[in-house]
């Protein structure tokens, strides 16, 4: 099984929401914030993944996800407005509680701080760690996104657009 890590791919002219506001929409999917000032996003084509770090997507994204019936990925509707015109953008922050410890910590090339991955050279997932049906995750003790073959499948074929994918042997921070 492969595994990879989800990357916002963006295309010129692509609807993004700019890196700077990654932390409060974190803040936000996670419970920690309350309501968001007014967020602008930039571009003009319509894609599936907005943001950086993976929680803006799509109503058609969100609609996919939510028939794979996972337990542990809930949708926040939330507006955004265009930088250039006010036109308002409703979307979907996406909330995912599923965090796996999945690394072969004696193959990887880690550098932890305390409980925290900071930095990867090279990431091994654990051989034994298979997962077959549809699954996303965050690796635990890190903020990244990583989805199976099953998922990026999933992706594929419903025609998501903005959706990167790094396979685990290639990823690095």
């Amino acid at each position: 099984m492969t595994y990879y890590k989800i990357n916002h791919e963006i295309e010129t002219n692509d609807i993004y929401i700019s890196f700077e506001h990654a932390t409060t929409l974190n803040n936000l999917v996670n419970g920690k914030g309350t309501k968001l000032d007014k967020i602008n996003y930039e571009g003009n084509e319509p894609t599936d993944f907005y943001s950086l770090e993976g929680f803006a997507i799509s109503k058609k994204a969100k609609d996919v996800f939510l028939s794979l019936n996972l337990p542990y990925l809930t949708f926040i509707p939330y507006t955004f407005y265009s930088i250039d015109s006010e036109q308002p953008l409703e979307i979907f922050l996406m909330k995912i509680e599923n965090e796996i410890n999945c690394i072969d910590y004696e193959e990887s090339d880690l550098f932890i701080l305390g409980d925290r991955i900071r930095r990867i050279k090279k990431l091994v997932f654990d051989p034994s760690f298979h997962i077959k049906e549809p699954c996303i995750f965050y690796l635990k003790g890190s903020s990244k996104l990583f989805i199976n073959d099953e998922f990026k499948k999933i992706i594929i074929k419903n025609n998501l657009k903005g959706f990167e994918f790094i396979p685990v042997s290639e990823y690095k921070s």
